[in-house]
């Protein structure tokens, strides 16, 4: 589980920055394959991460809280 919710982001965060990009409105960016490639050679390829920090320590208490929870209605459920 733990894992599986570092895994999943760290591989969507390109897609997720690329999608923020897209949203910003910058005619420079025509794609998202072309925003990918464009921050790549422009910024660097870390920066394709920028802000994978924040979203795991946002992701790391969600799904200790959805874990918590279905163990307890796990529990009020079983016969």
């Amino acid at each position: 589980g733990c894992f599986a919710g570092i895994l999943g982001p760290l591989l969507n965060n390109p897609m997720d920055v690329a999608k923020t990009r897209l949203m910003a409105g910058n005619p420079k960016y025509t794609s998202t394959l072309n925003t990918i490639v464009t921050i790549a050679r422009e910024e660097g390829v870390p920066m394709l991460w920028k802000g994978y920090l924040a979203r795991l320590s946002r992701l790391g208490p969600g799904y200790a809280i959805q874990w918590a929870v279905l163990d307890m209605v796990q529990k009020a459920w079983a016969p």
